[in-house]
């Protein structure tokens, strides 16, 4: 079962007080999908998984919290640029603003991760072009420094697969099994 409460949080970066719906609780019963999106009853609250303050546009999963670098962000020009982004719906955009933030802070796999969220909001509006570029999209926070994390590149591999990034995910993939993978990490690859 799924609860939702109604409450009115002031915000941490202009001060100012709205009413936001907050997740109480839900369920994530079933296994993720490869690319991390959780089972449905938990999925279907997306929605609710950042909030956005109406007067600053501070977006962050509960916006009565956060830190200097939240409010220095709200002056970038990245932060105006993610504001006006043109995404089909507010749930992906709210996402594309986290993501904005994660990557002017440095945190790439939080940035893609944000950027990945927005790709299932498309999913579940059965909007798999969007889903496909917005996945590309998330894929870029990852250039750059060679992750080390196999968990991070196998997710980003299912993601260029996703995407139908052949040639991306031909070369993620030849790199992997060079490294000679123990199990089960080489079965997924």
């Amino acid at each position: 079962m799924t609860d939702y409460d109604t409450r009115k949080l002031q915000c941490h970066c202009c001060g100012k007080t709205s009413e936001h719906s907050v997740l109480m609780s839900s369920n994530s019963f079933g296994s993720r999908d490869l690319d991390q999106r959780p089972p449905k009853m938990y999925r279907w609250t997306i929605a609710s998984w950042l909030q956005e303050c109406p007067y600053c546009g501070y977006v962050a999963p509960s916006i009565d919290k956060g830190d200097a670098r939240a409010r220095s962000f709200l002056d970038t020009a990245e932060f105006r640029t993610a504001s006006l982004d043109p995404a089909p719906d507010p749930v992906s955009r709210r996402f594309l603003v986290r993501a904005a933030q994660h990557a002017y802070d440095g945190e790439r796999r939080s940035a893609f991760l944000s950027t990945l969220s927005a790709a299932w909001v498309a999913d579940d509006s059965n909007r798999p072009s969007d889903a496909a570029a917005l996945r590309l999209r998330a894929a870029r926070h990852l250039e750059g420094p060679r992750i080390t994390s196999i968990d991070t590149r196998l997710l980003l591999l299912d993601v260029l697969r996703r995407a139908s990034s052949w040639e991306a995910a031909e070369a993620l993939t030849a790199e992997l099994t060079a490294e000679e993978l123990d199990y089960p990490f080489a079965e997924i690859v």
